[in-house]
């Protein structure tokens, strides 16, 4: 953060409550955090060394969201927590922002009983893997999209037939 060291180890890690994010959605691991995210950091004093007591990880905006259909294109919205939505996130990074090693990638986590909405996500390509576990079997589909900046990206992603 700006170039200097904060020791976030005993801090409380949250998301930003401004009332965009879902029950589903979780904020990113500290490790996962990358140039370009806005944080609030409440520290313990501020003379150094700088220890962190609390990290809200902000809501850049950006996020996507994933619209569940089965194979008729039928939505799928029931009683039960039993889709799961794996997003790994390839970031591009802010212009003029240089970043060591290459591309990072993100993976983000979700369950619900249809759709998902994903917040706070950098900028990049993302890969979605959608599994549903349900009585008459297994179904999942795969898809992609691009996440622009300060944008809200729709996707609606197609279950193949359960096997």
């Amino acid at each position: 953060m700006l170039g200097l060291t904060i020791d976030i180890s005993q801090a409380e890690i949250g998301g930003d409550d401004d009332g965009e994010e879902g029950e589903d959605d979780q904020p990113p691991a500290p490790i996962q955090l990358i140039a370009g995210q806005f944080v609030e950091v409440k520290l313990a004093s501020n003379v150094a060394p700088l220890v962190a007591t609390e990290v809200e990880v902000k809501n850049s905006g950006t996020g996507i969201e994933v619209e569940i259909v089965d194979q008729n294109g039928n939505e799928i919205d029931d009683d039960d927590d039993d889709v799961e939505v794996v997003a790994t996130v390839t970031a591009t990074p802010p212009a003029g922002v240089k970043t060591k090693g290459g591309k990072k990638t993100l993976t983000f986590c979700a369950h619900s009983n249809g759709g998902v909405r994903l917040s706070g996500l950098p900028a990049g390509k993302a890969k979605l893997v959608v599994t549903r576990f349900h009585g008459s079997g297994k179904s999942s589909a795969k898809s992609s999209a691009l996440i622009q900046a300060q944008t809200t990206t729709h996707v609606v992603t197609r279950l193949k037939q359960a096997k």
